[in-house]
């Protein structure tokens, strides 16, 4: 049975996810990260966030783009399926997300939330590997690694619904963002 999550090891290099870590780490435009509501919950999301947009072509933005678009094409490769629905495009912003120990997207939930939603996947890239980390698909009983380079990308749906795996030993970093209809 497919279960529609595409995961791929080996996206970006130790190298590059460090360069991804020290810009987050560096820039100034940090906030406390919101959910879906955009309201601070912390029983519900607990993170500090950066968010960068494509559009500034930045060396970060650039990298990130590059491993997205080669494996959005593999995605569609893989499952033709979602050539059926109307015209779709990385949404021009995405964010860099770190979860210090405790912390993490604790509750279960889904991108594709409100009426108004035009979410159709999802994507993240583990920017670093936490052993006690990962991401749980509740639908699947699938439990993703937390493995430095690694991309997942998914349908936006309540068929995806998930939470994050809180580690309590390590800080996870994550890239994260979607793809949504024109």
């Amino acid at each position: 049975m497919k279960n529609f999550i595409r995961i791929k090891e080996n996206e970006l290099s130790e190298v590059q996810c460090q360069m991804i870590i020290d810009h987050f780490e560096k820039s100034s435009e940090k906030k406390s990260g919101v959910a879906g509501n955009y309201a601070i919950d912390k029983s519900i999301k607990e993170s500090t966030d950066l968010t960068l947009l494509f559009s500034e072509e930045t060396h970060v933005t650039q990298l990130i783009s590059k491993v997205l678009f080669k494996n959005l094409e593999q995605y569609v490769k893989e499952f033709p399926e979602i050539k059926t629905v109307l015209p779709w495009s990385i949404e021009n912003d995405f964010n860099i997300q770190r979860y210090l120990p405790g912390q993490g997207y604790k509750a279960t939930h889904c991108e594709h939330s409100s009426r108004e939603d035009d979410t159709i996947l999802a994507w993240m890239i583990y920017l670093n590997t936490v052993e006690d980390g990962g991401t749980k698909f509740t639908s699947y009983d699938l439990t993703t690694e937390c493995k430095q380079g690694t991309v997942v990308i998914w349908p936006a749906y309540w068929t995806h619904a998930h939470h994050g795996i809180v580690s309590n030993t390590k800080t996870k970093y994550i890239a994260t963002g979607w793809t949504c209809f024109l």
